[in-house]
């Protein structure tokens, strides 16, 4: 029996195909961690958005643009292209205008990167987890730290700033006249703020109240807040003032159909 072959069971045969395939599968699954990695390298260090509307570009073109090593920059490119995120033809690669509306322009309502920026903070919770499968605790929403409440915007974002006021709220009966009348809205688990905004904005009438026990994503909503200028929104910590969702007059529709 050579080295490579297995004995055979005859109670429970081993099919050979089968066990091809399911060595492909996990090492498939290897593979798309790595290209994960790769997409948050992508996104951290601006390469994706150097490349967007740039044309097709050497490496040493795009690493003069983005500051960066050539040689790193090449591997990049490379495993981007095997990827197929990037074209490529004769070591030159081009970011398509489709795949830039999901990896380039965070404005973009197909924007996805972000959800890449947490990643290495997601894989040291690892680390945590064999604790957490002995006792039965869970870890607290904040233990991806700054990097995870940022990620979940960056998510989001996009859709709030698209759809929500302009395409979601004329969808419900009755709640865009409320709003413009003037009314106490309530969103609990509101993240970094960026629903409330774009209604606070649209919406001056009204007064919004956010509610979160993530001290990151608090911290994320009031800058979000200061930075917009806005004044007729208040971020509450639902750990230490919660009760005050009592005080609100309108618990928001959206929350009730499940839109935020």
């Amino acid at each position: 029996m050579s080295a490579k072959q297995q004995p055979i069971d005859p109670v429970n045969p081993v099919d050979p195909e089968k066990l091809k395939a399911s060595g492909q599968k996990v090492f498939g699954l290897l593979s798309g961690a790595l290209i994960s990695a790769m997409i948050h390298l992508g996104d951290k260090l601006g390469l994706y958005r150097a490349l967007n509307g740039a044309g097709a570009l050497s490496s040493e073109e795009l690493a003069q643009k983005t500051g960066l090593h050539e040689r790193w920059v090449r591997e990049w490119l490379r495993g981007q292209a095997a990827a197929q995120l990037l074209d490529y033809q004769e070591e030159r690669f081009e970011l398509s205008a489709e795949m830039a509306m999901v990896l380039a322009d965070e404005d973009s309502p197909k924007f996805a990167a972000g959800i890449f920026s947490d990643l290495p903070q997601r894989m040291a919770i690892l680390n945590k987890l064999p604790e957490a499968f002995k006792t039965g605790l869970g870890l607290p929403y904040d233990a991806r730290g700054p990097e995870g409440a940022q990620g979940i915007e960056r998510v989001f974002a996009p859709w709030y700033r698209h759809a929500l006021v302009p395409v979601v709220l004329p969808k419900l009966a009755g709640v865009v006249e409320k709003l413009q009348a003037g009314a106490k809205v309530a969103d609990v688990g509101c993240g970094a703020g960026i629903a409330l905004i774009e209604m606070a904005k649209t919406y001056p009438h009204t007064h919004f109240h956010g509610y979160d026990i993530s001290q990151h994503a608090l911290s994320r909503a009031q800058a979000n807040k200061e930075q917009a200028g806005l004044t007729n929104i208040v971020f509450h910590d639902a750990s230490q003032d919660g009760c005050r969702l009592m005080q609100v007059s309108i618990l928001s529709p959206l929350r009730l159909h499940g839109i935020l």
